[in-house]
């Protein structure tokens, strides 16, 4: 006998930080204190009290999830019909479109300050550029453009 039942779909809820299996909400309970402790070192100073509530609380309810784009996050408006493209910077919303502080903004703002920082990348001048073309004898009879 074929069972045509209500089978329970399952999903799996991952932490929106690590992406490792969580049983309920946004974070696991490491990367939620890592969050939590973040929204009171963070320097808000550009956002209004409210703003920086706010955007706690969107963090909490998991309303700022991470894009393939480093740095950059999908963030839901206050009633849930539409969401954002935000970065710590740029917000798609009203008020970020007119380039004033937005709750969105202070949420991702929030969340990278729980990321480690990557290492900054090397500064390369011209002449270290031409020093390694030379080693690499890639410029044998080429003259340098300056």
């Amino acid at each position: 006998m074929a069972s045509t039942g209500n089978a329970e779909q399952v999903t799996e809820n991952r932490c929106l930080r690590c992406g490792r299996k969580i049983r309920a909400g946004a974070y696991g309970p490491k990367c939620a204190a890592k969050v939590r402790a973040a929204a009171t070192a963070a320097d808000l100073s550009d956002w209004t009290a409210a703003q920086a509530e706010d955007a706690r609380e969107l963090i909490d309810d998991g309303g700022v999830v991470p894009t393939a784009m480093p740095g950059v996050f999908r963030t839901v408006s206050h009633d849930g019909e539409r969401t954002y493209l935000t970065s710590a910077r740029f917000c798609g919303c009203a008020r970020g479109l007119k380039g004033r502080p937005c709750l969105h903004g202070c949420a991702v703002v929030i969340v990278l300050g729980t990321r480690p920082q990557a290492a900054p990348a090397p500064v390369l001048t011209s002449a270290a550029i031409w020093a390694a073309l030379d080693s690499a004898g890639a410029t044998a009879g080429a003259l340098a453009p300056f």
